[in-house]
């Protein structure tokens, strides 16, 4: 674990990104989860669990899409909405979409903390 530690300052020092930011991910490499970071993860579970994503995309005449919505796109709308930032690898849809309509999606946050969302897909 310490050397682990004095890794993390020595890419803090290449990289010229945040302490905290690399502290966060070789805690979780080393396998010490922090309540710090469990508790941030709540909070945004609290912030988005229920809410709804719009998406807009075009399609043809029977409303069915020109490809689909993928996770991608659904993680570059939560950051525009709710100014938060899930990666598009934490974000499961139980179905593809490839129409327009409701859907649901989970993102998880953290082991054990989930968000439940809506996703809405209109024409655009």
């Amino acid at each position: 674990e310490r050397y682990a530690r004095r890794k993390c300052l020595e890419v803090v020092a290449e990289r010229d990104i945040g302490y905290a930011e690399v502290v966060g991910i070789v805690d979780i490499y080393v396998g010490y989860i922090s309540p710090v970071h469990v508790q941030t993860a709540q909070e945004l579970a609290n912030r988005l669990n229920g809410k709804t994503v719009k998406l807009t995309a075009k399609a043809g005449a029977n409303g069915k899409l020109f490809g689909s919505i993928t996770a991608k796109e659904i993680s570059e709308e939560i950051k525009k909405q709710f100014d938060a930032e899930i990666d598009k690898r934490k974000i499961s849809l139980d179905t593809e979409i490839k129409a327009f309509g409701s859907y649901t999606a989970q993102a998880k946050l953290h082991p054990g903390i989930n968000a439940q969302l809506r996703i809405e897909v209109g024409e655009a």
